[in-house]
């Protein structure tokens, strides 16, 4: 830089080894100060550029030279100035008599006064133009409506995370709704946590942080993306980072996913590859800092190879998605209309995909028969299966199945699968046996596989009543209580050695 203003900001705002002089004997003819708060942040516009001060005894600051501004944002607490390079960002507290309103129009006015200055203005008011007509960010609003939907339903009925969460294996099998589905479910732990049971500590963390955290996040990133690339390509980016989330996912571990993460990161992605390319096209206030954003995504992937639960991989897959589809587009950002002569076609298919991937496990989640029986072939066909998926699908088509009968002959064989991998030592998976010989037409066989879960625990009086039901004393449609607790915490006896009881597959 030449001229007064490199001597100025070289000489007064750059930390010195010595104590400096008074701020107020440093100011030259021209300068305005703005005190911002009692803390020492200002706002100093000279000749040269904005000095943005965070401390005036220690006479540092961020220098903007006036034709590195590319737009102006402003409300009556805050100011961002943008450049091609950063965002800076002004706060003024309630005490300050500053007005940012002031202070923009003689940003403006000095700007005007250098050369080209009217036409950097004029580029600023294009800006301005552009983001008042932006439209009210109805996809990202729509992706949180319905991950709030669907995590409601979760806590109905359990069985809607088995029906939509992403599993590779299955999504091989045809299951290819869980492409979609997977992203609007999430974790549900903290519905089993009680404050009279836990510590305040451990009930803050059991709080419904998954959904609550992406929520957020789909809000924040989904607006800046959505008011900068419109609703067609924001469809397009969020479509993207959902499938290369779970695709790098299943490559990377085999794993079940749920949770909208993969597209969060997919928008901050998107955010990340308008700030490097059209920076200079951008509202001042629709950008983060480049070096906010750098650290975040760190510190988010860090924390997913350290702590358990968190897909980093699908967080990795999802970011780089969003990157590589909002690159190609951000030329065309903030332009009046989205109608790109393949972004409607695309973003109408998106939509007809996501309705069709809710049909498709909604029929699941209403216990059709057909729906059963498809899910339990697709099951059986995997190599590696436990027995308490194996156990439990087959109680499910047995007891809550519309028109079971047409899944019997997979229920059977979920059932049987489930007890021959536990040797036939775990009587509640014999009655899961039973139960659906004697619904499907074989009372003599489940009356035999009954007796063994009498055998195993004869202390509990749930087996007994079932063998009464199967041999006629008690009406068929008439089923004891299904005991809640597993069965060797029913009674005396300790649990075999490949049942610890924790639900985890076996």
């Amino acid at each position: 830089m030449t001229g007064g203003g490199p001597r100025y900001a070289g000489r007064v705002l750059h930390r010195r080894p010595r104590a400096p002089l008074p701020f107020e004997r440093v100011l030259r003819d021209g300068d305005e100060l703005f005190e911002l708060s009692e803390r020492g942040h200002y706002l100093l516009l000279s000749e040269a550029g904005l000095f943005v001060g965070r401390d005036r005894g220690a006479q540092a600051a961020t220098f903007v030279p006036w034709d590195a501004v590319t737009h102006l944002t402003r409300n009556e607490r805050s100011l961002w100035v943008g450049t091609r390079n950063a965002v800076h960002l002004a706060n003024r507290s309630r005490e300050s008599a500053a007005s940012f309103d002031t202070i923009a129009a003689e940003i403006e006015r000095r700007i005007g006064q250098r050369p080209g200055g009217m036409a950097q203005l004029a580029r600023m008011r294009e800006i301005d133009g552009r983001a008042q007509r932006a439209r009210a960010p109805l996809v990202s609003l729509g992706l949180v409506a319905v991950c709030i939907a669907v995590h409601l339903l979760q806590i109905s009925d359990p069985f809607v995370r088995e029906a939509g969460q992403f599993w590779g294996e299955l999504v091989g099998e045809g299951e290819l709704w869980r492409l979609v589905t997977a992203h609007f479910l999430h974790d549900e732990t903290w519905f089993y946590v009680s404050p009279l049971e836990v510590p305040v500590s451990q009930l803050l963390w059991a709080l419904p942080a998954h959904i609550t955290l992406n929520c957020i996040g789909a809000l924040l990133l989904g607006y800046l993306i959505e008011h900068s690339l419109g609703r067609a390509r924001t469809i397009f980016v969020i479509a993207v980072a959902g499938l290369s989330s779970l695709t790098v996912s299943a490559l990377a571990s085999p794993a079940a996913v749920v949770g909208a993460s993969g597209l969060v990161l997919g928008m901050a992605g998107a955010v990340l590859a308008l700030e490097l390319r059209v920076p200079d096209r951008l509202p001042a206030g629709w950008r983060l800092p480049r070096r906010l954003m750098l650290i975040a995504l760190v510190l988010d992937t860090t924390a997913g190879f350290f702590i358990d639960g968190i897909a980093v991989w699908a967080h990795i897959g999802g970011f780089l998605g969003g990157y590589f589809a909002a690159r190609p587009l951000a030329p065309g950002l903030m332009q009046d209309s989205d109608s790109s002569h393949w972004l409607r076609p695309v973003a109408a298919m998106v939509g007809l995909v996501v309705a069709v991937s809710f049909g498709s496990a909604g029929a699941l989640v209403l216990r059709s028969g057909w729906a059963f029986e498809r899910h339990a072939r697709n099951v059986l066909a995997l190599e590696e299966v436990g027995a308490v998926q194996l156990n439990n699908l087959a109680w499910l088509i047995a007891t809550e199945a519309s028109r079971p009968q047409r899944a019997a002959a997979s229920a059977l064989e979920l059932a049987e699968r489930a007890v021959e991998k536990t040797d036939r030592a775990n009587p509640d998976y014999l009655d899961t046996l039973a139960e659906v010989q004697f619904l499907f037409g074989d009372p003599e066989a489940a009356i035999t596989t009954i007796d063994e879960a009498i055998e195993i625990a004869p202390w509990d009086d749930y087996f007994r009543e079932q063998r009464d039901r199967f041999i006629g004393l008690r009406p068929a449609d008439e089923r004891p209580q299904s005991p809640d607790l597993p069965w060797f915490r029913r009674g005396p006896v300790e649990p075999a050695p490949w049942d610890d009881g924790s639900g985890v597959d076996i």
